[in-house]
């Protein structure tokens, strides 16, 4: 428009954002990304220890945002490709601005639905607010002809404006509620990444309350299909490097382990892709010389 007019719901769409880098910032530093950038993330933000005049930043973690009822969903071709390189957690956001408050879900049974999914194809993801089951625990992922759901359970959070302006208490508390999510999950995103389908989360709990004293139990799903076994067998080779580097002098505690992975090498079930690794295995009783020759 020209001449002085602007549209009535100008940059209404921006308010529940504004809102909600505001009440977040209340727990550590919230960079919006920037229109043109957003792909998916509406905020990076960092949990923060405040300690007299300074804070000491941590944990890191991405947040989306929706505003009334907009549905929490991704979708794409690249949407996969996507999310197996993304690597903090993430919490989805439902901003209220009828009543100033933000709504925060997690989203840790997304590591999930991504290694269960690893030779199928998802081009849209839809986050459920629910627990998606009768029995009040939160249901597994379900991936259906390249569509996903994902329950993410009742809210984690429900935050005021109004209580974060006049109680620090309540700010230590949220925070502290935060922290205790997000941490897990950022194990689940290292666990993933490093070929070790172990996760770990809650499928049922009390909003606004601390996992230390909320009702709760807890889930430990673990994934198995051939092309994660083969990429948990390149991250045993990592770690049976490192025992026998540094027990190379105790070939007792080494000698079952790197004689079991050659077995499997020499019969081609679980290459050693590594020459060095199969040479240094090959050689335990004298792996400085080992070293220094392939040096």
């Amino acid at each position: 428009m020209s001449g002085g007019i602007v549209p009535n719901n100008f940059n209404q769409g921006r308010r529940a954002e504004i809102m909600t880098q505001y009440i977040m910032s209340k727990f550590g530093p919230c960079e919006r990304v920037l229109q043109e950038n957003d792909y998916g993330i509406d905020f990076y933000c960092n949990l923060m220890e405040r300690s007299g005049s300074v804070g000491k930043t941590g944990l890191l973690y991405g947040v989306q945002v929706k505003s009334g009822n907009e549905k929490f969903t991704f979708e794409g071709d690249h949407l996969k490709s996507w999310l197996q390189q993304y690597n903090i957690p993430m919490l989805m956001c439902r901003a209220d601005r009828s009543s100033n408050k933000i709504i925060l879900y997690s989203t840790w049974m997304l590591n999930l639905l991504l290694t269960e999914s690893i030779d199928k194809k998802i081009n849209q993801i839809i986050f459920c607010e629910e627990y998606g089951n009768e029995d009040g625990k939160l249901q597994n992922p379900q991936l259906k002809n390249g569509e996903a759901n994902v329950w993410m359970g009742p809210p984690i959070l429900e935050i005021t404006v109004n209580e974060l302006e006049h109680s620090k208490v309540r700010i230590k508390e949220i925070l502290k509620i935060l922290r205790e999510w997000v941490s897990f999950d950022v194990v689940n995103y290292s666990m993933r990444s490093i070929g070790i389908p172990v996760f770990f989360g809650y499928i049922n709990w009390e909003t606004n309350k601390s996992l230390d004293t909320s009702v709760r139990r807890y889930f430990e799903p673990h994934v198995f299909n051939d092309l994660v076994t083969e990429k948990a067998f390149k991250t045993i080779h990592k770690c049976a490097l490192l025992v026998t580097l540094n027990k190379k002098n105790h070939p007792e505690i080494i000698k079952p382990i790197t004689d079991h992975l050659l077995k499997l090498d020499k019969e081609d079930k679980y290459k050693i892709d590594n020459e060095w690794y199969r040479d240094t295995f090959s050689s335990i009783t004298n792996i400085d010389k080992t070293i220094k020759e392939i040096q």
